[in-house]
């Protein structure tokens, strides 16, 4: 899993992850929520605001703008 605390673009570097999560910040409140992702208590939300490529790769897309999972 890898998460990306302040910004999305740090997922570029590990396009094979099984699972990318992005807090865009570390205040305590992003952390709890954070927490309560990995362990499964709180199930994760939104979409991204920006598109992320796939390193070295211009015009690619690892992510498009608005992609974004939920359960």
């Amino acid at each position: 899993i890898i998460v990306s605390v302040r910004s999305p673009y740090d997922s570029m570097w590990f396009p094979a992850a099984p699972a990318h999560i992005a807090t865009y910040g570390s205040a305590p409140a992003s952390m709890r929520g954070l927490a309560g992702i990995l362990d499964g208590r709180i199930g994760p939300i939104g979409k991204l605001p920006v598109r992320i490529p796939y390193p070295g790769q211009r015009g690619s897309a690892l992510f498009a703008f608005g992609a974004g999972k939920e359960w």
